[in-house]
């Protein structure tokens, strides 16, 4: 039996109901007197200020009027952005930064939403700097940028192993799958990990699932009203929105999978997980981008699953390691028709195969399903001299 598990759609779902609930809602509030009457030379005024609050109204002045006059300045503050350490906090959560860096995250908010709703573009040098603050952001004006110039800073975020940054690094593959340079493709295959589950019964015992399943947390929290700050785009990152005719949907990798940044107001950043919007950058999602590379129509053509789940049913310790060797096989063979697939095509070279630089790991997971009285003869962990083949605990 395979197993692909999808749970973290379910999450998606229920916080894509609940944020569309929240939208319907939001009640703009008042401009403060002090920035009521944006004419060019106060938003000048506000965009050059020592004041985050000030540089926000101007962002978000330029945006309600429209003016591209100011978008150079704009790109200009983007490009000098300078992370607000200490800042290391899981899944983005803004709620723990000092005030006075909060507010300077959020001002960058209002000038990256201004740059990106102008049709503004950053150089790929600041948007390495900006990624791990404003992963979406980030994503979508590194889709602007011509490949070749975007490549060096993608290839940065890819090799980037912080587990903070997954968000960047799926995007940064997803990306680079388009226009695949030398060894991506290798790496991508590679990194891939082929879970093995098997569980051992005596003849005539019957055996239970050993499959297991993962589960996503909660979405983005609604950050607390502030009337003191503009109403202003909020990015994440999505595998996909319905409505593509959305005004506030940024396409970033088009085809199959395709990544989307949605813009959403509100006046101070939330809690940016996407945990429930946007799949981890897992197995699924590398076989994905080999399959997209391949020009098949999903990642199933391939006929190999993150998660497998096979029964040995065996009456000595001989059937067993004939029994496993024999599952082990078939599973390496489905993945040599692949590795000749990208060779044809160029991704990969003959030498990354013969070194074994483009095959995913296998890694075995055991259960001994057998009765106590049952268990007269050895399980042992064959040694099959492949250091891609891995058993776990």
């Amino acid at each position: 039996m395979r197993v692909l598990a999808r749970t973290w759609t379910t999450g998606l779902l229920c916080w894509a109901m609940g944020m569309g609930l929240w939208v319907s809602g939001v009640a703009r509030a008042q401009t403060p007197a002090a920035y009521a009457n944006p004419t060019p030379d106060r938003i000048a005024i506000w965009l050059k200020s020592t004041s985050a609050q000030d540089r926000a109204w101007g962002a978000h002045s330029v945006v309600l009027t429209r003016d591209a006059s100011f978008l150079p300045m704009l790109e200009s503050l983007a490009e000098q952005w300078e992370p607000a350490l200490p800042y290391r906090s899981l899944g983005g959560d803004f709620t723990n930064l000092e005030q006075k860096n909060q507010d300077h995250h959020d001002a960058m908010t209002a000038v990256l939403d201004a740059v990106i709703v102008m049709g503004g573009q950053i150089s790929p040098q600041a948007l390495l700097k900006l990624q791990a603050d404003f992963p979406a952001q980030s994503a979508v004006l590194l889709s602007r940028l011509a490949p070749m110039d975007a490549e060096p800073t993608l290839l940065a975020m890819v090799h980037d192993l912080d587990p903070q940054h997954w968000k960047q690094r799926r995007v940064a593959a997803e990306l680079l799958g388009l226009n695949p340079p030398a060894g991506f493709a290798a790496s991508i295959m590679k990194e891939s990990e082929i879970n093995i589950r098997v569980a051992v019964v005596v003849p005539g015992q019957p055996v239970g699932r050993v499959g297991q399943s993962a589960s996503c947390g909660g979405g983005p929290q609604r950050p607390p009203d502030d009337p003191n700050w503009p109403v202003v785009g909020q990015y994440l990152l999505w595998d996909h929105f319905t409505n593509s005719n959305d005004s506030t949907i940024y396409p970033v990798v088009s085809g199959y999978p395709f990544v989307v940044a949605r813009r959403t107001e509100a006046a101070r950043s939330w809690t940016q997980s996407e945990c429930g919007t946007l799949a981890p950058f897992t197995t699924t999602i590398r076989l994905q981008l080999i399959a997209r590379m391949l020009l098949l129509a999903d990642a199933k053509t391939l006929d190999i699953y993150p998660e497998s789940e096979s029964t040995i049913i065996a009456a000595s310790t001989q059937e067993y390691e004939r029994k496993l060797s024999e599952i082990v096989s078939q599973e390496e063979a489905k993945l040599l028709p692949i590795e000749t697939q990208l060779q044809s095509k160029g991704f990969v070279t003959a030498d990354e195969i013969t070194r074994g630089e483009a095959k995913p790991s296998l890694h075995l997971y055991l259960w001994d399903a057998r009765a106590d009285k049952d268990k007269t003869f050895e399980l042992p962990k064959i040694d099959f001299h492949d250091p891609s083949i891995v058993w776990n605990p």
